[in-house]
């Protein structure tokens, strides 16, 4: 029987460790979830838990939750491809779709509320309080304060005319403005308001339920390979029915999650420009 040539026994010798690292499966890259920034990051973390730990277990890879300090910035980086998995204002979703090739997989129900909110200290008789006073408002280029403008333009009522926005950062600053009277109402979509604590919340009411837009849009990067963007679709449309999406409805009030319609865009596209434009930089 020939014999392999000491020199080939030891370059197979030296290789196979190399062939046994190869053969061991690569550690599955983390994936980004990225949240518009609509309320607090801590109410974010809380509230996406049971959503990250779902998606982790499903796509049998890890999932870290992301957010942005304003809906600018959270836009800019969905743009950038920073986030692998997107859940945003349906504006903002509808503008990633468009402009940056992000698939949109599903849609959250039911839709957002948009209301104008009061100090129950300082009620609001009729939209006349308006002028010359201020409307605040914590996130500008959503589509509920997109749609307030318009609303009040409608009744009347123009912007930097007959009333001008102040800006807050979130929805605790909007309480704030209400409660020391520097602004008679506030835009909030209900999930801020839901976030506010008991406490903050008893001492306001809902003046006008104004709106009621298209829930939350959410999306797969188009740097995700397809199959598995198919995959993050899967689980998502499947993430109500389990216990998990369970307790996510009761921390958001999110009952459902559908695949997307026409009718969600007719809702969207009219205010597309307005949003470019407001998300452009300064």
């Amino acid at each position: 029987m020939s014999t392999l040539p000491r020199r080939a026994v030891l370059a197979a010798a030296v290789l196979a460790p190399s062939f046994a690292l190869s053969a061991r499966a690569e550690p599955a890259r983390e994936l980004t979830l990225g949240i518009v920034p609509n309320m607090s990051a801590r109410a974010i973390l809380v509230n996406y838990q049971p959503f990250r730990e779902y998606l982790a277990a499903y796509l049998a890879q890890p999932v870290a939750i992301a957010t942005a300090p304003n809906f600018v910035d959270h836009h800019r980086r969905t743009m950038d491809d920073g986030y692998d998995i997107v859940v945003t204002a349906a504006n903002l979703g509808r503008v990633a779709q468009l402009d940056g090739g992000h698939r949109l997989v599903a849609v959250y129900e039911p839709g957002i509320p948009g209301l104008f909110v009061a100090s129950k200290d300082r009620p609001v008789a009729t939209l006349d309080a308006l002028r010359g006073r201020a409307v605040a408002m914590a996130n500008p280029q959503s589509l509920v304060a997109m749609r307030a403008v318009q609303w009040l333009e409608a009744r009347g009522l123009r912007r930097d005319v007959d009333y001008r926005v102040v800006h807050t950062r979130n929805e605790e600053s909007l309480a704030q403005l209400l409660a020391t009277g520097d602004a008679p109402l506030a835009v909030m979509s209900a999930g801020e308001l839901r976030a506010l604590s008991e406490d903050v919340r008893a001492g306001l009411h809902v003046h006008e339920e104004f709106v009621r837009v298209p829930g939350f849009f959410v999306l797969v990067s188009p740097c995700v390979d397809d199959k598995v963007a198919g995959r993050i679709a899967r689980a998502v449309l499947e993430f109500p029915a389990t216990e998990a999406g369970k307790r996510f409805a009761e921390l958001t009030g999110v009952r459902a999650i559908r695949e997307p319609r026409a009718s969600d865009f007719a809702e969207v596209d009219p205010v597309i420009d307005g949003t470019r434009l407001a998300l452009a930089p300064r």
